[in-house]
């Protein structure tokens, strides 16, 4: 799960940037106390089938990303914006945290059914297999990055392999 402290901030900067959307007396968690639980069950008029959350992160908000591409009006602060982890249909996917929380009176597009616990084993599992292989992928660039600086010299010239 993302930190509530940097939710908060990047929210407390999207008000300045976006007064008209992020209104001042709003809060990022609505009338909720903060981030979903593991494993809470959400539900959307969109479909039938509850998804459950098992996290949260930052996603790239794809307005400011890319070879010449600047932060436009519309992007989010740092370029990112806040999802919520879930299983849906036995897939990982994600959606936007702020729409699973009730704000001003008004239900989100997401909502709170309940919390399964039942569901802890197979999350809890399915989360843990994703967290590997993104920890896998990231040590495997960590080890070409270290095998790519230990071929460069002290004055940055490729050393010669001995071929």
């Amino acid at each position: 799960f993302l930190s509530e402290s940097s939710l908060i901030d990047w929210y407390s900067r999207m008000k300045v940037k976006m007064p008209q959307i992020y209104q001042k007396d709003d809060e990022i968690f609505g009338n909720d106390s903060g981030q979903h639980a593991y494993g809470t069950r959400l539900l959307t008029h969109i479909i039938n089938e509850p998804v459950a959350v098992l996290g949260s992160r930052w996603k790239k908000d794809g307005l400011s990303d890319g070879p010449g591409m600047v932060e436009s009006k519309y992007s989010c602060v740092d370029g990112r914006e806040p999802m919520y982890v879930v299983l849906m249909d036995d897939e990982l996917t994600q959606i936007e945290l702020m729409d699973a929380h009730r704000r001003n009176g008004k239900r989100g597009r997401w909502w709170v059914v309940g919390q399964d616990p039942k569901v802890n084993t197979r999350l809890d599992t399915l989360a843990r297999a994703h967290k590997n292989q993104h920890q896998n992928i990231q040590n495997e660039h960590s080890k070409h990055e270290d095998q790519k600086s230990d071929g460069e010299s002290s004055n940055g010239e490729v050393d010669d392999p001995g071929i």
